[in-house]
């Protein structure tokens, strides 16, 4: 029944979510309820009097009720799927659920008007009825055996209603008005007035539809919304739609986008064009064609690209179309739409033709892309392989344990106020030395994370110089580096999340299976169970969404922030927009930020800490402070609606210190300060049950981060657009024994982690790799050479030397601009 529902119920529901949204952004929802009442029946009218016409034809043909079952059953299915989609609808938007309208306490309910004090009777539906009864029986135009077939259907949907919400009976209502109107319209003016008005002019008979040009415009519309464009989607970072959970073929999605595509197109409007006249038909014909090649003009106007995405289909960083830009694809749209018009008068054959090639295109483009998606997930045959566990964090009282945790896009610029905001994290953070003059040598994840892992070595600049070499081998070789060096030395050593191992988005464990002393797993969305009840993943979503992005994406531009809805394409139920243009305030989950929050919050379960006096090793990583989320203060805990406008009444004493403030106005900056905040909290819980179970004092724990990001208006590196601030990653040191919490200004990079973890522990530590020498003796030369290239992904970066970029060279402190320098695009020397 599922797989039904996306070819028939849910292209409606989809479009009463849509109203729903677009409505829902000016008013309140009481009066958006009744708004998609009445604009859907609107939208559905012309349907139900097509269906209504058609069986008034049969029985002027025949009278007989065999001959005319075709058309009574078509009237029945088309009400009754109707009739499914709204009962769906109104029972599944909780925002409904508990609003009143007038008498109606809650609209996501029975309307109970009539209340006994043990029961409650339901009053809408019977309105319903008689309203419906009233037209039929007031209706002259039709037979007796259809008002008697028109009376049990208006029953049967009576039976159905009294059992479901008010919301649903007012769709029904407003219904039951429509075709009152109509019969009395018909009555005021008398039938042969009407059928004089709208008498069809002989030139009009003469003009007949077209199936195959109509049919073939739906099919193209069909394969490009939900094959053509979410494969596209998907090639991009096809092991990101992977569910580690439940390891499917992203491939597996295209069964749902097209089954909404083909409900949408080849169900409901080839439906209705089935049924039409010939003059409905022949004006289908030149809509679809035009909207066939509209669809494609908005998708290349707009970009195919527009961004970074998440997995939940979610940008980045989704910029606003400009006025010129969304006027020239108007104009565009316009001269293509008169263009169609115009050939399908010289040659229908023409457009069949282009139609053709349309279609050619699209598919061949289809089988491409799924051949590259299905490449990718067949590499992904280890995450088979993985097993299910509870405790992964080995660490022991009596031994050494060195704990290196690296919080992706844990910004350096934030640490003092996050810890001037919550004075106690400088308790549970007791022994940590904070860095604030800390350098990333890349402004993002694929170039800045190697030299973490592996030290300097592993810069942007070394990994280049290796050009006869694979990014992936240098890569993974990073990877291994602490690891082995701690393995080789009798540590027992887990690895967590070993990012971009094997070059796969999702880390392939195997790089390590040469070392059966390294225990790696990966954490990241694994522990979702403890999601909130209310919390629906990507994974669902995208069922859904892949064919509103689509259409999204083939809608004139002016139209696409409005199908974006900030990232949650319409759905009522799980939309991230912004209320009230506050910047304080959200809805919504974001599904990225999630997994790996939750294994924040599960440290401690995941940790089992043993009197042994064996070594430890742990190399963690997580991404909470990579997705910038607005959280409920004052916990920073995330919730389905965020509203932190009373805790930001008078908040500039806790963004300042020291005498400088830190900016924090505009959604980035918010966002990023929560979830960093978030990770500081998390990581700090999880410190205080170390002290607990005796194994505090004995641990070496690093927090770094890869990067930094540019949220905080920092100045800009000579003559380039680059801020310092992508290159500020958060750096933190415990060593063994350590107490109180203070502020080294020396001049650190996080590529001196690895010398940082083993240093005193390890005997004159050496790449296990390379022979060199682990003690950070390059930076003695003062200057520090740091790369930044928007080009950050795999898919981007797979040759031998990362592609072309900035290069910037910093001495001495890094807070100030006039120690950089900007060296000029793709220059490593």
């Amino acid at each position: 029944m599922e797989y039904l529902s996306y070819f028939t119920t849910k292209p409606i529901i989809l479009l009463m979510e849509i109203i729903f949204m677009v409505f829902g952004r000016v008013y309140d929802t009481q009066l958006v309820v009744l708004l998609v009442c009445v604009v859907m029946n609107l939208f559905l009218r012309p349907l139900f009097l097509t269906v209504d016409h058609r069986i008034k034809s049969a029985l002027c043909i025949n009278k007989k009720a065999i001959k005319n079952a075709p058309a009574l059953c078509l009237s029945f299915a088309v009400h009754i799927m109707i009739l499914f989609a709204t009962t769906s609808f109104f029972m599944d938007v909780n925002i409904i659920k508990g609003k009143s309208l007038g008498p109606i306490a809650n609209l996501g309910a029975g309307d109970a008007l009539i209340d006994f004090s043990s029961f409650s009777v339901n009053v809408l539906p019977v309105v319903f009825f008689v309203i419906s009864l009233l037209s039929v029986l007031l209706s002259k135009d039709r037979k007796r055996f259809h008002k008697a077939f028109m009376v049990v259907l208006y029953l049967c949907i009576t039976v159905f209603l009294y059992f479901s919400t008010a919301g649903n009976a007012l769709f029904w209502i407003a219904y039951a008005v429509f075709s009152l109107i109509e019969v009395g319209l018909k009555e005021l003016f008398k039938q042969e007035k009407i059928k004089a008005l709208f008498k069809e002019n002989p030139k009009m008979k003469k003009l007949k539809g077209n199936p195959a040009l109509f049919f073939m415009a739906v099919f193209y519309l069909i394969i490009l919304t939900s094959l053509f464009i979410p494969t596209n989607i998907m090639k991009v970072s096809a092991a990101e739609f992977v569910d580690v959970l439940d390891v499917k073929n992203p491939l597996h999605y295209l069964f749902y986008s097209f089954a909404y595509a083909f409900g949408t197109f080849g169900i409901w409007f080839s439906v209705f064009y089935l049924i039409s006249k010939e003059t409905v038909r022949y004006i289908l014909d030149r809509v679809f064609c035009i909207i066939c090649f509209v669809a494609f003009i908005n998708y290349v106007v707009a970009g195919s690209y527009l961004g970074e995405t998440s997995p939940a289909l979610f940008y980045f960083e989704f910029h606003d179309f400009g006025t010129g830009r969304i006027l020239i694809s108007l104009l565009l749209s316009l001269v293509v739409g008169a263009a169609i018009l115009i050939l399908m008068e010289k040659s229908k054959t023409f457009v069949q033709i282009l139609i053709g090639v349309e279609i050619g295109m699209v598919l061949f483009s289809t089988v491409t892309n799924c051949i590259k998606i299905n490449s990718v997930y067949s590499g992904l045959d280890y995450l088979d392989e993985e097993n299910e566990y509870e405790s992964i964090i080995h660490l022991s009282q009596n031994g050494e344990n060195v704990v290196v945790l690296i919080l992706d896009r844990a910004l350096g610029t934030e640490v003092p106020y996050i810890f001037n905001e919550k004075p106690e994290l400088k308790e549970q953070f007791d022994g940590f030395v904070y860095y604030p003059n800390t350098v990333s040598f890349g402004g993002y994840t694929n170039t800045g994370i190697p030299a973490v892992y592996g030290g300097y070595e592993y810069t942007p600049e070394r990994i280049n110089a290796r050009s006869d070499e694979s990014l992936e081998k240098k890569h993974n070789e990073a990877l291994k580096v602490m690891p082995v060096l701690f393995a080789q030395n009798d540590f027992d050593v887990t690895v967590c999340d070993p990012v971009y191992a094997g070059y796969n988005w999702i880390p392939d464990l195997s790089i390590y299976d040469d070392y059966p002393d390294i225990s790696a797993f990966n954490t990241d969305g694994k522990f979702n169970d403890s999601a909130p009840d209310d919390y629906v993943g990507p994974k669902e979503l995208l069922k859904r969404n892949f064919f509103v992005h689509s259409l999204m994406k083939t809608a004139p531009l002016n139209w696409q922030l409005l199908l974006y809805n900030e990232g949650q394409y319409c759905n009522p139920n799980f939309n991230y927009s912004k209320k009230d243009d506050s910047v304080y305030q959200s809805e919504g989950y974001d599904a990225d930020f999630l997994d790996a929050y939750l294994v924040l919050t599960s440290l401690n379960e995941i940790t089992e800490i043993e009197e042994e006096n064996n070594n430890n090793f742990l190399l963690f990583y997580n991404a909470t402070p990579h997705m910038p989320n607005l959280l409920q203060e004052p916990d920073y805990v995330p919730s389905r609606i965020v509203d932190n406008r009373e805790y930001h009444k008078d908040d500039r004493d806790k963004y300042i210190v020291d005498g400088v403030e830190l900016p924090m106005q505009s959604a980035a900056q918010l966002t990023h300060y929560d979830v960093n905040m978030a990770s500081y909290l998390l990581v700090g819980k999880w410190l205080d049950y170390l002290k607990e179970n005796g194994c505090y004092d004995n641990t070496r724990i690093i927090i770094v981060a890869d990067h930094g990001r540019n949220v905080h208006e920092t100045e800009k590196i000579g003559e380039s657009d680059i801020e310092m601030e992508f290159f500020f990653p958060a750096l933190m040191v415990k060593d063994f024994n350590a107490k109180g919490f203070s502020v080294s200004e020396d001049v650190m990079t996080n590529a001196d982690v690895v010398s940082l973890a083993s240093t005193g522990v390890i005997p004159n530590p050496v790449n296990p790799f390379s022979g060199n020498a682990l003690d950070g003796h390059e930076k003695e030369s003062g200057e520090l050479k740091v790369f930044y290239s928007e080009k950050c992904n795999l898919e981007d970066n797979h040759g031998n030397v990362f592609v072309k970029g900035k290069w910037f060279s910093v001495h001495g402190n890094p807070r100030e601009i006039d120690n950089w320098s900007y060296l000029g695009e793709d220059s490593n020397q």
